[in-house]
């Protein structure tokens, strides 16, 4: 089958954006490749996540469950069976990640649709961390404007989520070698393996370590739980005279945590330093599936599964 090369394009596997050009290999199936112009393709975290993407298992066509096993089904079918279950309750699960501009065809659909709810599915830690974040009023970093910052405070494993973050970091550590850069990191990611000032976090504590940091550089107290230490006394100073601090954050999926929390220091924490938050999510459209929700009123995760699954309400 002759290839189709379609134009270069964005991922939105991850915040980066990275450019790369897809060629369509079959029907519903996609190769991708190096951009012609630009020099640079997706990242390795971007082509692991496409190939999960292209798998064999991915239901890419309408189906539906009879006995423990997936049976294919028409669209205009699948269509009529949600229009015979407009008199029950009716929830739509959207990822949180795909084009804007599906999340508000989708909720245009559930406000004309009988008893229909629209739940934008994010990540559960990432999506209080992004409450979290919204609610302390900092401005937001693009990846761009990381090199122009005079210090850094990295929570959890950034570069993971991101790995284009990273060069402005180090850009901006080439340009000046003495520019400060603090790890909140239990899991000891790779900004802690490089990090000036790594700083020991027990697992679950990244809010007290950053509550004691931010009260060692002059914002705000320290928690009550927060024991004495030296190297976050240290880093404190380090940070305080900087004029432009950039906050990266990158939630732990899987983890219960108080994200939300933490969120919410961290932007205080680089309003009051003269910078922004760099969140690093799963998904390219993770903050704007926040704030459409936050608008529309949708319905959670968490209330979807109880109300409307199983019918607790």
């Amino acid at each position: 089958m002759q290839q189709q090369r379609q134009e270069s394009q964005r991922c939105a596997l991850c915040p980066a954006g990275c450019e790369l050009a897809l060629v369509r290999a079959g029907p519903d199936k996609w190769r991708i490749e190096y951009p012609s112009k630009g020099g640079q393709g997706v990242c390795p975290r971007g082509s692991a996540l496409g190939e999960l993407l292209t798998h064999y298992r991915r239901i890419v066509a309408p189906a539906q469950r009879e006995g423990g096993r997936l049976t294919s089904v028409t669209m205009s079918s699948a269509v009529q069976r949600i229009l015979d279950a407009a008199g029950d309750k009716l929830v739509l699960l959207l990822d949180g990640n795909v084009p804007v501009e599906q999340m508000a065809a989708a909720a245009a659909w559930c406000r004309d649709f009988p008893a229909a709810r629209l739940c934008l599915v994010v990540e559960p830690a990432e999506d209080e961390l992004l409450l979290g974040a919204e609610a302390s009023d900092a401005n937001y970093l693009a990846d761009r404007e990381l090199a122009g910052c005079d210090g850094f405070v990295i929570i959890g494993d950034a570069f993971a989520a991101n790995p284009v973050c990273s060069r402005g970091v180090f850009d901006r550590r080439r340009a000046d070698a003495r520019t400060p850069i603090i790890a909140i990191d239990a899991a000891r990611g790779t900004p802690w393996k490089f990090a000036s000032h790594p700083l020991p976090t027990p697992p679950g504590a990244e809010f007290a370590v950053l509550g004691a940091l931010a009260a060692a550089a002059g914002v705000g107290a320290a928690p009550s739980d927060a024991p004495p230490c030296p190297a976050v006394a240290e880093a404190g100073k380090a940070i305080a005279t900087c004029k432009r601090l950039a906050v990266l954050v990158a939630a732990e999926h899987g983890r219960g945590g108080i994200w939300r929390q933490i969120g919410y220091a961290a932007g205080r924490l680089a309003k009051a330093l003269g910078g922004g938050l760099a969140v690093q999510t799963a998904g390219a459209n993770a903050l704007a599936a926040v704030r459409m929700a936050g608008r529309l009123g949708t319905v959670s995760l968490a209330k979807a599964l109880a109300e409307f699954l199983f019918d607790t309400a």
